[in-house]
């Protein structure tokens, strides 16, 4: 039996809640449980719920025995706020009937402080994250080539999505933003790892083969803005060689693609053509509908009701999400949000990660959240959203979420 699985204690006169208490708040419980929740988010099934509520319950419990968490008086400030916004918006349109989906949003929140917590408590470091990350997802990406060649994944048994793979996902927009997050990393491992680039040049090359045979035209955009702003960082140190070897690289290789997989011309046609799948539409819906609640928003997840059509959840553009959510008052509380990010990331005097985060954040915030799944509502994208904004949290702000060791009661 692992030792991380092992609940047994010395006294055996503690009851099994006490001894599974005691498991939850060791640090290997906290590390694998971390583990599981990132390799099982991209399921976007029952089982990534439930390994998000067991790292929350982890959380819990070291905030009810320990008690040295503390909240900034900024963030209390903003989610006090946000509670507002979201009950007055509830109360005045009759959202209430939503609640339980409400309460996603919620337990993103808690992910974020949860990572947050136990990054500053020393129980979780930036090489968890990275196994977290690499392991799985290499695998998954294996398993979208096979699924490719055959026509299903192992895992699931999922299909191909028009002609196009998304291995454990079935979504091809969700699989390759995960896989997007591995390519964030084997960048920053090309550049800044210096042992074992070969590895790093073959996790970042799978990675862009893979997102461009999701067919998902927003996340190769999302590659190209994040390789243009991390290159404004990084042009002084890049071979002017090395560079040019990199862009013939990834033309032969995307010439070589385009001419051999039917789909992939057929969504770059689109792309050319500016064919946003009723996206456009799907906004200008939305801007009808804001002046009927301009100060505090229809309310969280009310739906999006085209006549004649399905309701849609979210308008693939969190921006206007924000407006018909929580009307201008929540994109007053946007802009506060952004603004905070921005501030820490001009900040960041972690200078080997700084350009990594600023690139993922202006990619991620001004470009595929405006495109793609709503990080206030999906069930991969809140969590993984929520994890990379603590990470920039604990890599560029100097505020403290824990209490000195001295004012904190250390039974358990």
């Amino acid at each position: 039996m692992p030792k991380w699985w092992r609940i047994t204690v010395s006294d055996n006169r503690l009851s099994k809640k006490e001894k599974v208490r005691l498991w939850f708040l060791k640090e290997e419980t906290v590390r694998s449980l971390f583990f599981v929740m990132l390799a099982a988010l991209p399921f976007v099934n029952k089982f990534s719920k439930f390994t998000v509520v067991l790292f929350l319950v982890s959380f819990f419990l070291h905030l009810k025995t320990y008690k040295d968490f503390v909240l900034p008086k900024a963030h209390r400030y903003f989610l006090a706020g946000l509670s507002v916004v979201i009950l007055i918006g509830n109360i005045t349109h009759g959202a209430w009937s939503y609640l339980k989906q409400d309460m996603y949003l919620a337990f993103f929140i808690a992910v974020f402080y949860a990572v947050v917590y136990f990054f500053q408590k020393g129980t979780l470091s930036l090489k968890h994250l990275a196994y977290g990350v690499v392991i799985p997802m290499s695998i998954y990406v294996v398993d979208g080539f096979y699924q490719y060649a055959t026509g299903y994944d192992l895992f699931f048994g999922n299909p191909l999505w028009n002609h196009s793979i998304n291995s454990v996902s079935r979504n091809r927009n969700i699989f390759a933003l995960a896989v997007f997050y591995l390519f964030m990393l084997s960048m920053y491992g090309l550049f800044e790892i210096k042992e074992r680039k070969r590895f790093f040049m073959l996790l970042a090359a799978g990675s862009v083969v893979t997102i461009i045979l999701t067919l998902s035209r927003q996340m190769w955009l999302s590659v190209g803005m994040f390789l243009f702003i991390l290159l404004l960082f990084h042009h002084k140190r890049v071979d002017k060689r090395y560079l040019l070897l990199g862009i013939i690289g990834i033309a032969v290789l995307s010439i070589a693609l385009f001419w051999s997989v039917p789909a992939l011309q057929e969504r770059v046609m689109l792309l050319r053509h500016f064919y946003s799948a009723g996206r456009t539409e799907l906004w200008t819906q939305v801007l009808l509908e804001v002046p009927d609640a301009p100060i505090f928003g229809h309310g969280l997840h009310s739906p999006i009701v085209f006549e004649g059509m399905i309701p849609y959840w979210y308008s693939h553009n969190l921006t206007l999400d924000m407006l018909y959510y929580f009307g201008i008052s929540g994109l007053v509380l946007y802009v506060v949000f952004i603004g905070y990010f921005v501030k820490l990331l001009w900040r960041c005097e972690n200078i080997s990660l700084k350009p990594y985060l600023t690139a993922g954040f202006a990619t991620l915030l001004l470009l595929q959240q405006q495109l793609g799944g709503s990080m206030l509502i999906h069930k991969f994208v809140g969590p993984a959203m929520m994890i990379f904004l603590s990470v920039i949290v604990v890599c560029c702000a100097k505020e403290r979420f824990i209490r000195p060791i001295n004012d904190v009661s250390q039974e358990v």
